[in-house]
C-alpha cells in the first residue's frame, strides 16, 4: 500500500514538473523555433519585413539577415547541417560569424567556432546562444540578439565570461 502510495505521489510530481517547465516557456511576439540550412532549433526573429536566423548547432552564427526574403548573408549550401565532432575533419562554416582573438596568438578553440551552443528565445524579437565553457581558451560566450520592431536594425552583444582562475586578455 505505502509503495503504491509512493508511486503515485512520484508519477503526480513528475507530471507537475514537467507541465510547470512546459508552461514556463513563453511565446513572444517575432520569435520563434525553426528549421533552416538542413540544422533543427534553430531561432528565427522577424518584424513582418526582415528575418534573422540564428545557428546553435554550428558556433552560434547567423545564419540569415533577409529583407523581404532577400539573405544578405552568405551561406555556402555546403555546410548545411555540418555539425562538429571533436577529431572529425572540421571546416569554417559559412555564415555570420564572430571570434575572439587574437585570432591567430588565441588556443584553438573549435567549441567556441563549431560546436554545439544552446539557443533560448528570451522576449519579443530576441535571443540567446550561450556556447559551452571552453577550457582551451578560459571563456565562455554569451551572444543577444534583438531584432527592432520597426527597422532591420539588429541589436547583438556578445559578452566573454571568464570561467579560469587566471587573468584573460
Amino acid at each position: 500500500m505505502l509503495k503504491k502510495l509512493l508511486f503515485q505521489l512520484a508519477i503526480i510530481g513528475i507530471t507537475m514538473v514537467s507541465c510547470s517547465s512546459y508552461m514556463a516557456q513563453k511565446s513572444y511576439e517575432g520569435a520563434s523555433w525553426v528549421d533552416s540550412h538542413g540544422y533543427t532549433n534553430c531561432v528565427e526573429l522577424s518584424n513582418g519585413f526582415m528575418s534573422v536566423i540564428l545557428d546553435p548547432n554550428c558556433g552560434g552564427r547567423v545564419l540569415e539577415y533577409s529583407l523581404d526574403g532577400q539573405n544578405a548573408i552568405y551561406t555556402s549550401p555546403e555546410h548545411d547541417g555540418y555539425t562538429y565532432t571533436p577529431g572529425d575533419k572540421r571546416i569554417d562554416p559559412s555564415g555570420g560569424r564572430c571570434d575572439i582573438g587574437p585570432e591567430m596568438l588565441a588556443p584553438g578553440r573549435p567549441d567556441l567556432w563549431v560546436g554545439r551552443w544552446s539557443a533560448e528565445i528570451i522576449g519579443p524579437r530576441t535571443a540567446r546562444l550561450t556556447s559551452v565553457k571552453d577550457k582551451s581558451s578560459g571563456v565562455q560566450l554569451v551572444r543577444e540578439f534583438r531584432l527592432d520592431r520597426d527597422s532591420s536594425h539588429l541589436k547583438f552583444t556578445q559578452t566573454i565570461i571568464n570561467i579560469s582562475d587566471e587573468t584573460k586578455r
